[in-house]
């Protein structure tokens, strides 16, 4: 792009450029050159690069193992409203709308001690204000979960609520909408999104104003993503038999909780019994939900000779990526799941 004017020495100039995040994750930099007319360099401090440049990390999209909260991330969205982008939070008697969190909400139908999100839309008729949250990988069992209506004192409050998602082509699609008035009652959520689990959508929290501005004071109720998924799910089972001492054990890893996981340890052959188990560490338990977020389920079994014998040795992951595990990786898997039986017999 030309410097659209001349700039003097010791002056400064605004560039503004529009660029395109990758669509892979990862740390990314970009280096830009001046040039002068006769398209000479044009050296900037400071050295060694000579060059202006940007750094941006680009991450994956969002999960919930159990639960994401819509609520105390609201700024992580992007807010608009009919008058243009807003900030967050917002200011309370501004006309363009805002977006602002409250502890202790009074809501149309009872003083609350949990957070809510107070919107107003921008002013005008039919004034609207939207948020439109960062990337978003639905899991089966997600369960979209808020209530929504007026706050109190708010008697010519009409608002049209809605919950749309971004898809990854750019279309927006309509999960649900819901229309309040203040009559003391409020409409409580509960969406099922398995229809679109395995997709990256960006959730889209909207309400338009349908009565008088100054009353136009809607809520949504501790708005979040709820998933049961993980609660005491076996991901992983390692299984190994035979050899010189034809034995058997296994070690199984089980989801148990938000943030938790355990491994249980058993002895599978001849008078079969449990040898022992063990919580995953928190390094342990990331790398565990990194592969399921990253590789789709399998099976794998394979006989390996040995000293006249054969050892024959079994894997089952229950994955919720995207991605075919290749051998390298079911053979990290395998030798992770060696280790966890290890520290939990010895």
């Amino acid at each position: 792009m030309n410097v659209p004017e001349i700039v003097p020495p010791d002056e400064a100039l605004d560039l503004s450029i529009a660029l395109t995040a990758p669509v892979a994750t990862g740390q990314y930099q970009g280096y830009w050159v001046l040039r002068n007319a006769n398209n000479d360099p044009i050296e900037v401090a400071p050295e060694p690069l000579g060059a202006l440049w940007v750094q941006i990390q680009v991450q994956g999209a969002l999960s919930s193992r159990t639960e994401f909260d819509l609520t105390t991330n609201y700024c992580s969205a992007q807010w608009q409203s009919n008058a243009g982008d807003l900030a967050c939070p917002g200011e309370s008697d501004s006309p363009d709308g805002s977006v602002i969190l409250q502890d202790n909400p009074r809501l149309e139908s009872r003083n609350e001690n949990e957070p809510a999100l107070w919107v107003r839309p921008g002013e005008g008729k039919n004034g609207w204000i939207t948020g439109e949250y960062p990337p978003f990988r639905i899991r089966n069992d997600d369960h979209f979960i808020s209530e929504v209506g007026c706050l109190r004192n708010s008697p010519q409050c009409e608002l049209r609520f809605e919950l749309n998602y971004r898809t990854a082509d750019g279309n927006i699609e309509n999960l649900d909408s819901w229309y309040e008035t203040e009559d003391g009652e409020t409409m409580e959520i509960n969406l099922d999104l398995s229809d679109l689990a395995g997709e990256t959508v960006q959730f889209i929290l909207s309400v338009t104003d349908k009565g008088k501005f100054k009353d136009a004071n809607g809520f949504w109720f501790m708005p979040h993503i709820h998933n049961s998924y993980g609660q005491y799910d076996q991901v992983i089972s390692w299984r190994q038999e035979g050899g010189v001492n034809d034995s058997c054990y296994d070690v199984k890893i089980y989801l148990t909780g938000r943030q938790s996981a355990e491994a249980r340890a058993r002895s599978c052959g001849r008078g079969a019994q449990d040898t022992g188990s063990t919580k995953l560490s928190k390094s342990e338990l990331n790398k565990v939900l990194d592969w399921i977020d990253t590789f789709n389920s399998y099976e794998y079994e394979v006989d390996t000779p040995t000293s006249g014998t054969t050892v024959k040795e079994k894997i089952v992951f229950q994955g919720e990526g995207d991605q075919e595990a290749h051998l390298n990786d079911i053979r990290t898997m395998q030798e992770f799941m060696q280790d966890l039986y290890n520290s939990i017999i010895f």
